[in-house]
């Protein structure tokens, strides 16, 4: 992973979304997914990790 990674969480209530984007994010070297969350109050909690 490069130095300047961009780090997202991804957050939808719809897994297969959430895994299809995963996938397509794991395509660029600079974007690292951290955390998914399937609800608003998960993200938050997920984020605070």
């Amino acid at each position: 992973m490069p130095a300047e990674s961009i780090r997202i969480l991804l957050a939808d209530d719809k897994i297969e979304l959430r895994q299809n984007i995963k996938r397509l994010l794991s395509f660029e070297e600079s974007i690292e997914v951290v955390g998914e969350a399937s609800n608003g109050q998960e993200a938050i909690d997920v984020a605070k990790i």
